[in-house]
Order: structure tokens, then C-alpha cells, then sequence
């Protein structure tokens, strides 16, 4: 059996500060080097690794800043972002500004192994300061840690990796299954394509009714069943009003096509039994993250009709860089509701699909982030003003076809999710037990 040892992280470990990171260089979209922020760790396909940066240097001025090799830690040094406790691997050499620190391996230590080992360690314990929460990198080298041989380090990185890779490939699919719904959301309701395209090939065909091929060609190869083309094509019009849109579609506002829109409430929290209250925190990339949700107790305040439902969306409505983020909800298995910072919209599906909505308002995300009203820092986005927007809205039976069209896709998605939270649990479970010895991995070819 494999000896466990007691050593100094710094010992495993060079820890690296970041560069000051000038404005004028800031914004640019391509690089030979990407220079991240502590923003950049929240970019969709960051969760584990930096795949992703929004700025990056160019070679010629890249001798001017530290580069971190592949294979380093990175992680918030300072600040409210310290206390989140993020790490991130680095899969190139990148630039890292001065609110970031990096842990490049050294020594007899697995690189992968490396991650978990600052993952069971919560930087609140060891920041300085109170306001503004510090690393000290004195301070990191000399946190005794307890690490195995070479044999286990590989053994328990491998299991601990094979939970995040298939989490990452969950995500990654349902990135490729949102944006399959987006695009045909996109080409039907924004661009009016199938209403272009039967446009077209009737004015070719010199008015003639439509034929098999040009169902198929109507629906741009959607599906490669004649039938199903001819229905969904039958469903468009073939021709534009004086408004702009195909005919008999119109423009709505979101206050007459829900039957809720309203913020939810100030809540009363507890540490001990409540019902589970989504804050602005939860919101984020059009996903609604539960981890980061608190607890309300409601023999402090009712919650009577507050409960949130499958299918409801919530929109971040207060403060500059939150608000107006936009996210749907699809796993409600426990008492849920909303805090004061988020407004609650829910579809009247007499009028309008659940899935219609809410993909057009992730899309129009942009825009409502826009609408925030009153001064820095104290930025509002109004129930009213919310209510008063306008969306296209097409006639019921074809929004009622594009919602059975992509039900199965949210389906798997939403699966996925679900994997995702246990697949989750459990790599959170196993952690520090695996980190600590006290559950054994068996290195490959030692006997059990």
C-alpha cells in the first residue's frame, strides 16, 4: 500500500502572479497568446478549462508579460471572486492579468493530481484581509498538504477526470442541442426563411402549387420526410403585409401572452429546512444554476402561490452586468421560488408555446439587458417595461408545431442537466475522501 506523506504545496508547485493588463490592449479578438481575466472563467466552455478568452496579445508583444504554461491552476487571488473558490486549467500558454494567480506543476507531482489537490482547499481560510479578501503566495507555499505516491495521484486523477470529462461532454452537448433549437428558431421566426423560400420558388414555378421537392427545399432540408416538409411548409404563409411580417403574424407584447410576470419575493433565509430561493447568482449563459441558490423559511413569509414551475422564466432585473439575463427553467423537483432581484414570466400557452418564448427571449437577451433604468448602481429593469415589449408571434398552430418540433431536444437537454447534478454530487462526494485516503483507488496492475 502506498505511503501517504505530509509536504508544502509550495514544494509541488510554483505559484504565479499575473501582469497588469493595459486598456489599450484590452478588446482584441484574436492573438497568438489569450489574456484572461477573472471574467473569463464564467465564458460558456471555461467550466473546467480555458478554452475560451475575450482578449489576446500578439506575438510581438508577448515578451512583455509572464506566459503560463499548459497545465497550470489558475484562480482568483483577490476580491468577491476569490471567495467563489474557482479553479481553471490552462490547455496553451496564456497571459494571466494581475487579479489572477497561476499554480504551474513542479517536482514529483501529477499535474491533474495538482487541480484536486487546490480544489480541497478553501482560499477563504488561508485570504488576508476582511474588505478585501487577499492571497498571500508565502502563504500558499507553506499549507501542508497530504499526498500519495505517483501510482495513486494517477489512479485518483483519473477517477476524479472521468467524472468531469463525461460532465463536460453533457455540457457540451446540450450547447450543440440549444443552438440546433436556436438556429431553426432563427431561420423560421427572425430571418422568415420557409417564407422567403416559398416565395421564391412560387414566383420560379410561375405561381404553380408546390411539389415535393419544394416542400423539402421550403422547410431548407429540415427533415427528410416528404409528409412532414409538406406539413410544416403548409403551415407559412407565402406572402409579406404591409407591416413587414408574413401575413397573418403579428407583433405582441410579453404582458398579453403570460399569465405571470411579476418579481418574486424578499426573501427570509435559513440555513436549516426551507424551500430553495433562485437568486440573480443562479442565472447566468441561459442556465439556471441551483448550487448557488439559498434556502427561504417560510414560517417567516408565505410563499403561497410564489412556487416556480416547469417552463417559467426568470430574468435578472436589478444592478449594471447582471441585469437582464435571461434563463428557463427545466428541473423543478423540489419548492422553489424567486428572489425580489428576479422577475418571473410564464407563458399563457393558450397564446403561446413554452419553448417558443423562451428561446426568443434568451435571444433577445441583448436587448433587455438594455432596458435598466436609474442611475449606476442602482440600474431597475421594470415589470412594466418588460411587460410592454413586443415579440413576433406567428399563428398558434405553427408555434405549436415549432414547440413539439424541439420538445425533444430540451428533453435531452434537460436529461443531461440532470446527469449533470449527479455526476456532480458525486465528484463533490468522492473529492475529499479520495484526497484524504479515506476511499482507497487501486492503482492499474497493483493487486485489490
Amino acid at each position: 500500500m502506498t505511503e501517504w506523506v505530509e509536504t508544502p504545496l509550495g514544494g509541488l508547485c510554483k505559484f504565479q502572479a499575473g501582469d497588469a493588463f493595459p486598456k489599450e490592449k484590452q478588446g482584441i479578438a484574436a492573438g497568438e497568446y489569450p489574456f484572461i481575466k477573472v471574467s473569463d472563467m464564467n465564458l460558456p466552455g471555461n467550466e473546467r478549462f480555458i478554452q475560451r478568452s475575450n482578449n489576446w496579445i500578439q506575438k510581438a508583444d508577448a515578451s512583455k508579460y509572464r506566459l503560463h504554461p499548459s497545465g497550470s491552476v489558475v484562480f482568483a487571488k483577490i476580491g468577491e471572486a476569490l471567495r467563489a473558490n474557482r479553479r481553471r486549467v490552462l490547455v496553451r500558454e496564456t497571459i494571466i492579468d494581475n487579479n489572477m494567480m497561476s499554480a504551474v506543476p513542479t517536482g514529483d507531482i501529477n499535474p491533474s493530481f495538482l487541480l484536486y489537490v487546490l480544489e480541497g482547499i478553501d482560499f477563504n481560510n488561508i485570504s488576508r484581509g476582511s474588505a478585501l479578501p487577499y492571497l498571500a503566495a508565502g502563504d500558499l507555499n507553506k499549507l501542508i498538504v497530504t499526498i500519495p505516491g505517483k501510482e495513486v495521484q494517477q489512479a485518483i486523477a483519473e477517477t476524479l477526470s472521468l467524472l468531469d470529462q463525461k460532465i463536460e461532454l453533457n455540457r457540451r452537448m446540450n450547447e450543440t442541442l440549444e443552438g440546433m433549437a436556436q438556429a431553426i428558431f432563427r431561420d423560421w421566426f427572425v430571418d422568415f426563411g420557409p417564407v422567403r423560400r416559398k416565395i421564391a420558388l412560387q414566383s420560379s414555378a410561375g405561381g404553380k402549387a408546390a411539389g415535393e421537392a419544394d416542400w423539402q427545399a421550403i422547410m431548407g432540408g429540415l427533415t427528410p420526410d416528404p409528409a412532414r416538409a409538406a406539413q410544416l411548409a403548409a403551415l407559412f404563409p407565402a406572402a409579406f403585409g404591409d407591416d413587414g411580417l408574413p401575413v397573418g403574424w403579428k407583433m405582441e407584447t410579453i404582458g398579453n401572452l403570460t399569465s405571470e410576470l411579476r418579481r418574486g419575493i424578499s426573501p427570509k433565509y435559513t440555513v436549516n429546512e426551507g424551500v430553495i430561493v433562485l437568486n440573480q447568482k443562479c442565472v447566468r449563459d441561459g442556465k439556471v444554476n441551483f448550487s448557488l441558490a439559498r434556502k427561504h423559511d417560510i414560517n417567516a413569509r408565505s410563499i403561497t402561490g410564489r412556487e416556480l414551475k416547469f417552463g417559467d422564466i426568470v430574468v435578472n432585473s436589478t444592478g449594471v452586468g447582471t441585469l437582464g439575463r435571461v434563463a428557463q427553467i427545466w428541473h423543478v423537483d423540489k419548492i422553489t421560488i424567486a428572489d425580489s432581484h428576479l422577475t418571473v414570466i410564464r407563458a399563457d400557452q393558450s397564446k403561446i408555446g413554452l419553448y417558443y418564448l423562451g428561446i426568443n427571449l434568451r435571444l433577445l437577451q441583448p436587448e433587455i439587458e438594455s432596458m435598466g433604468e436609474g442611475s449606476t448602481g442602482q440600474t431597475e429593469l421594470s415589470r412594466k417595461a418588460l411587460g410592454e415589449m413586443k415579440i413576433v408571434t406567428p399563428n398558434q398552430p405553427l408555434w405549436k408545431a415549432f414547440d413539439n418540433l424541439v420538445t425533444p431536444l430540451w428533453a435531452r437537454a434537460a436529461a443531461a442537466d440532470e446527469e449533470n447534478r449527479t455526476l456532480a454530487e458525486t465528484r463533490d462526494y468522492l473529492l475529499p475522501r479520495l484526497m484524504s485516503g479515506a476511499v482507497r483507488v487501486v492503482p492499474k496492475g497493483e493487486a485489490t
